[in-house]
């Protein structure tokens, strides 16, 4: 979550800038949207895996 923050406010920090952008800043820019996005997907798939654990772990018990 941190990491994602982080990222965030680079992007928007970068954004507010009012500067000409060259092709090395875009492809910056391109690449930290892309980590972005797979760091929040990342947190979504780690957030089911985590659930699906929780529920192995408790109703595999009631088997017993």
């Amino acid at each position: 979550m941190i990491g994602l923050f982080l990222i965030g406010f680079e992007i928007t920090f970068f954004l507010m800038k009012h500067e000409k952008i060259v092709w090395i800043q875009q492809s910056g820019m391109m690449l930290s949207g892309y980590l972005w996005l797979f760091s929040l997907l990342e947190l979504f798939l780690a957030n089911i895996v985590n659930s699906w654990m929780n529920q192995a772990f408790y109703h595999g018990s009631n088997l017993i």
